[in-house]
């Protein structure tokens, strides 16, 4: 989606090859490449915290954080 305007055209490369590429373990090796380039290059660093903090109190039950930071309140009861 290159929404950071983020550009490697050896990765560029490297992603069109594992996707025409068939064989599972070759895939698996381009793709390791490829997570390499990103990790090095920090083509996904954000300037802030995407984690959130919850707080409840003992009365309330049935809260799970949710992965994606929006918990689904409809099993919550006080």
């Amino acid at each position: 989606a290159n929404r950071l305007g983020y550009k490697n055209p050896e990765l560029d490369d490297l992603l069109a090859q594992a996707r025409a590429e068939t064989d599972q373990d070759k895939r698996a090796e381009v793709y390791a490449e490829v997570c390499k380039i990103i990790w090095d290059d920090a083509a996904g660093i954000f300037p802030m915290d995407l984690t959130a903090t919850y707080a409840s109190r003992s009365s309330v039950e049935g809260f799970v954080p949710a992965p994606n930071n929006q918990p689904i309140l409809s099993q919550v009861t006080v």
